[in-house]
């Protein structure tokens, strides 16, 4: 998810990485976001992350069935 415009980065062989908007404020998800300074990105948490493919309808088939716990 992204506060900014969605977006979609081609990785060549590697596949995409899509960035859907979201309007969700990143202050009151702080609790469920680390800054990763490696990508220079913030990461949510598993659960926030699921709960964000599931608003955005994403398929969830390569999900192994502990990351769904």
């Amino acid at each position: 998810m992204s506060s900014g415009s969605s977006a979609v980065v081609d990785c060549a062989a590697w596949g995409r990485i899509e960035f859907a908007h979201t309007k969700k404020d990143p202050a009151s998800l702080s609790a469920s976001l680390s800054y990763d300074a490696e990508c220079r990105l913030l990461r949510a948490d598993s659960q926030l992350a699921l709960a964000d493919l599931r608003c955005a309808r994403r398929n969830l088939h390569l999900l192994r069935e502990e990351d769904e716990a």
